[in-house]
């Protein structure tokens, strides 16, 4: 599972559980709102409360009350706070629909409104998320300094934690700082128990803490201080446990089997995962895949090879019905997208072609107005041109997002069935050097394995760079050109930096340790002559 992925599933956990608890405050809160006593006050209050706790499960909700403040607004503009909570209810309401820009332009519109200080900390704290998603990771951490600045001022504890888990994600998924990405995650720590929410009993915040140290457990296991990863993993497992937390229960034993199997303690590895065997498949696909992975790679160690075969043929299997249902998802959101600028480029072409009509009956009646009406005309359809062709050029540009989503799809999974079966012809192989078996029984063996190995002699990279070059076709140019003395397998990798590829998946199609790729990395940021604090994925873009 890709890092991104990762943290996405470990949000969604923390998430899960708060929103049963959510819907019953909405329901507190909607039948406060039909109090006739309540004044204008009161009510927009109510509107931002109910429109900001539905945004965890419905979006359309918070638009509703979004405008029910919109509308308090236009009607009576002293009151300002409706304005102020409409705007970062659009805000929000971007950020959960990935609309990056307008969320940033909105949030940027609060702060010129200026509200007081703990919304000016949390517009920070939410600008924060949303540059660390676009990996701007130094806006990203500014944001999420001031944030924290201004909580500590103000005595707001709560959301201190939050942050330094947000800062420490980005030294650990985004920059691979690891010594930095520790720090914070320890301050996080620290902070959780400062607030003292596992003896309260809060849920989100043993949840929260949970996933800190779930992250810091896995950091630990980068950095191959296994002791240590050991140590926080079951940390997380226990907090999880104490809240009857399902999902994060099961991510958790999936990386404590990872480890287990890292450092080839088998026994340990199947005590752990033995106990989902017979319920991962009720889980997402990304957990699936993980546990099968790891499944499989404890049953190879404990020689049972038929139940090994059986489970990466599973494995195989679930990783294809992820990969298609991600492509119809990205299909489907594409297209969605598109039908809406669509829809939005025509509202706007009739709205210009009406005042063109317009603006045609002045010329017919104010001859005197004749050159002016004229040259409006004109700059509006150039106005309309240039908006139909920015229109076109980011139409294009997610049409080769998507073919770009599409080739780091193909070439995860052509290498991912490759390794495979790899492993498996190199147990069998082992398995019949080990055993005594008949000969017809060795025969039938290698002809399976030959079979498997006429399939894995399509070479990785010859696939992967055809389908880069039709996507970037002088990408190798601009980069020779700039730096003509990279290696072969340099710029290899920087071509997988230009498609966002995480550590694993580039190990993975280059066939090589992940803690290797992170050696490499260090290697190519000396050939790029690259400065302390630049960051290489940035640089690589520009090409």
């Amino acid at each position: 599972m890709t890092t991104i992925r990762y943290c996405i599933l470990l949000v969604c956990i923390v998430f899960q559980t708060s929103i049963y608890a959510q819907n019953s405050e909405i329901d507190s809160l909607k039948s406060t709102l039909t109090n006739p006593n309540n004044s204008t006050e009161r009510i927009i209050e109510l509107y931002y409360k109910i429109g900001l706790k539905s945004l965890l499960y419905d979006t359309e909700e918070s638009e509703f009350y979004k405008s029910k403040l919109d509308s308090i607004w236009s009607n009576n503009t002293k009151y300002n706070k409706a304005n102020l909570y409409a705007l970062q209810l659009q805000a929000k309401i971007y950020r959960l629909n990935d609309i990056s820009d307008k969320a940033i332009d909105t949030y940027i519109k609060v702060l010129k409104l200026n509200p007081d200080s703990a919304t000016v900390a949390n517009v920070h704290f939410n600008l924060g998320m949303i540059y660390s998603n676009m990996r701007l990771n130094d806006k990203a951490l500014k944001s999420y300094e001031k944030s924290l600045d201004i909580y500590k001022q103000l005595n707001i504890n709560y959301q201190i934690p939050n942050i330094y888990g947000s800062i420490a994600d980005i030294y650990n998924y985004n920059t691979f700082e690891y010594e930095k990405a520790e720090e914070y995650y320890k301050q996080a720590i620290n902070s959780y128990i400062l607030l003292d929410m596992v003896s309260q009993k809060s849920i989100q915040g043993i949840q929260s803490l949970s996933v800190i140290h779930h992250n810091l457990g896995r950091l630990y296991i980068f950095q191959n201080k296994y002791n240590k990863a050991e140590e926080n993993l079951f940390q997380s497992l226990n907090l999880a446990k104490e809240i009857s937390d399902s999902l994060g229960i099961v991510q958790t034993s999936i990386i404590i089997g990872e480890l287990y199997n890292t450092i080839k303690i088998y026994d340990k590895a199947y005590i752990i995962l033995k106990d989902f065997e017979s319920i991962y498949s009720d889980y997402p696909f990304y957990i699936q895949a993980e546990y099968l992975r790891e499944w499989t790679k404890t049953l190879a160690a404990k020689d049972d090879f038929k139940q090994s075969y059986s489970y990466s043929k599973k494995y195989i299997d679930v990783r294809d019905s992820m990969y298609t249902y991600q492509s119809l998802a990205m299909v489907a959101e594409a297209e969605d997208k598109y039908n809406k600028e669509k829809l939005e480029a025509e509202l706007k072409y009739q709205t210009q072609k009406s005042k063109s009509r317009y603006l045609t009956v002045i010329v017919f009646i104010i001859s005197a107005l004749l050159i002016t009406v004229v040259l409006l005309y004109i700059l509006v359809r150039k106005n309309n041109r240039m908006k139909i062709e920015h229109l076109n050029r980011e139409l294009i540009q997610k049409d080769l997002d998507v073919k770009r989503n599409q080739l780091l799809n193909a070439s995860i999974k052509h290498t991912e069935k490759i390794n495979t079966l790899n492993e498996i012809n190199s147990d069998l192989k082992q398995f019949i050097l080990n055993e005594k078996l008949q000969q017809q029984s060795i025969r039938a063996l290698q002809q399976i394995i030959s079979k498997t190995e006429s399939g894995t002699k399509v070479s990785r990279w010859e696939e992967f760079e055809t389908r880069f070059s039709e996507l970037h076709n002088d990408f190798f140019e601009r980069l020779t050109a700039k730096h003509p003395n990279l290696s072969v397998n340099e710029r290899k990798i920087c071509a997988m930096l230009r498609l966002n590829m995480s550590n694993p998946d580039i190990a993975n199609l280059l066939a090589i340790e992940t803690k290797s790729v992170n050696v490499a990395k260090s290697r190519l940021r000396q050939k790029l002559n690259l400065e302390q604090g630049t960051d290489i994925f940035s640089y690589i873009m520009k090409f």
